[in-house]
């Protein structure tokens, strides 16, 4: 039987241990977890974390070397709780901004950023886009936009599938708000100007898109420049009057339009809208017409020179000299006597400089590039002859190179491609550069990687 006395020490030492332990829950400690949002945030890691990159209690500068040694130990529960704190999922008082507007530890405020992206960073691309993808699970859209960036940075081949999961809880009315959509939107065209081969998955998933991240992801790739990203623009025309409005603005939109050529075929869908009973999307059918050189468009260009509308004339005009590379002024008759006085050129002189271009004599082949090159009107026709010549090996190639250079074509791409193998290195290489510059894509020189990405 247990004594009285017994019972009473026990009960008095019961009584000591709860006033121990309700003081030591009472008193800071720096490895009592705090509350995080996310199941998926190891709260003691995320207490390092914050202890990191706050100010030591004992007033000593920090520096920035060895709190990112610190932070970089943390491993990869750090690296997520890094995410969190970064893309706002988590929050810390201590190094966020006070009320005044001024931060509440400068010094450990300046030295967020730096930390969290190293640690961020420190971890493995493809294990970070699925940390990425699991905390934006059901996060707000402020969330998802500061990851959009991250995102947008990272060289991994899930990038483009982990900007579209995350796009798929935004909200329509969300996409309204450019403070939504171009993170979104240049996050995207970062990822396929990094990777072309990302298009074959974004073509793959067009249809189950969403209309407005469709129309985002068409408009990125218009702004990427490259002949894959714009002719995978250019399919998705005819969606919408506002859809295609967008996306042609895009399409006209900036000087190294030109210097890309685009497949004619690609070309056909933007043509329909130069008929069109908006002035507004005509317009910017005409600037894109203009900024692509599509040929095809010059007859209704010539007509539309007459238009009462002073500016689609003018538009029309502009275009006409990007096609022509010449100027022959707004009176469209005068466009009409060029347009027959090339078609008489084709007929009289095509078959001749042919067979010059397989000419031993000399400067005889070098003549006939030049009056080719001179006649852009037959751009592409040229173009494709041209590039079966190289493929025949009966022309001297770097007279065929030069002139498939200045064409400026589509259909000169296989020709350069197959220059690529050429005996003659520095031939090689100036081909290379071609492609390279009329093609927007920066690819080596092994011409399988140029036929699998130019296939259409």
């Amino acid at each position: 039987m247990v004594s009285r006395s017994t019972q009473r020490w026990s009960a008095l030492a019961g009584l000591v241990a709860l006033v121990v332990l309700i003081a030591v829950i009472a008193l800071p400690s720096e490895r009592r977890a705090p509350e995080v949002a996310s199941p998926l945030v190891d709260p003691l890691v995320f207490a390092e974390l914050v202890e990191i990159v706050s100010p030591p209690e004992t007033g000593e500068p920090l520096e920035l070397e060895p709190r990112i040694a610190a932070a970089r130990a943390l491993g990869e529960a750090g690296a997520v709780a890094a995410i969190a704190l970064e893309c706002g999922l988590e929050t810390w008082p201590e190094v966020e901004t006070a009320a005044d507007g001024e931060p509440v530890h400068s010094e450990a405020h300046q030295l967020r950023a730096p930390v969290l992206r190293a640690l961020i960073e420190s971890c493995p691309p493809e294990r970070r886009l699925q940390h990425f993808a699991a905390l934006g699970r059901g996060a707000s859209v402020d969330v998802r936009r500061v990851m959009f960036v991250w995102i947008g940075a990272i060289e991994a081949p899930a990038a483009l599938t982990t900007l579209l999961a995350l796009a798929e809880g935004v909200e329509p009315i969300q996409w309204q708000r450019d403070y939504i959509a171009r993170p979104f939107e240049f996050a995207l065209a970062a990822r396929v100007a990094a990777r072309p081969d990302a298009l074959v998955e974004l073509r793959g998933r067009l249809r189950e898109l969403a209309p407005e991240v469709a129309a985002l992801a068409a408009r990125a790739c218009a702004s990427v420049g490259t002949k894959p990203a714009l002719e995978f623009a250019l399919d998705t025309l005819g969606r919408a009057d506002d859809y295609d409005l967008a996306l042609l603005a895009a399409l006209a939109r900036g000087p190294q339009r030109s210097a890309c050529v685009v497949d004619p075929a690609a070309l056909e869908r933007l043509g329909r809208r130069l008929e069109d009973s908006d002035p507004n999307l005509r317009r910017a059918a005409i600037d894109a017409c203009g900024a692509l050189a599509y040929l095809g468009a010059l007859e209704p260009l010539v007509e539309i020179l007459e238009h009462p509308d002073p500016v689609l004339a003018q538009a029309a005009h502009r275009a006409l000299v990007a096609l022509a590379r010449a100027d022959h002024g707004r009176d469209a008759r005068a466009w009409r006597l060029w347009v027959r006085e090339e078609q008489r050129w084709r007929t009289s002189r095509w078959d001749t400089l042919l067979e010059e271009l397989l000419s031993t004599a000399p400067g005889r082949a070098a003549r006939a590039v030049r009056e080719l090159a001179a006649h852009p009107l037959q751009r592409d026709e040229a173009a494709e002859q041209l590039a079966e010549l190289v493929e025949l090996g009966t022309a001297p190639q770097a007279l065929l190179l030069d002139a498939l250079v200045s064409l400026r074509s589509a259909r000169a791409l296989p020709g350069l491609i197959a220059l690529l193998e050429s005996d003659d290195a520095a031939l090689a290489e100036r081909a290379h550069r071609a492609l390279i510059e009329q093609t927007g894509l920066e690819l080596d020189a092994d011409p399988r990687n140029w036929e699998r990405l130019l296939r259409r």
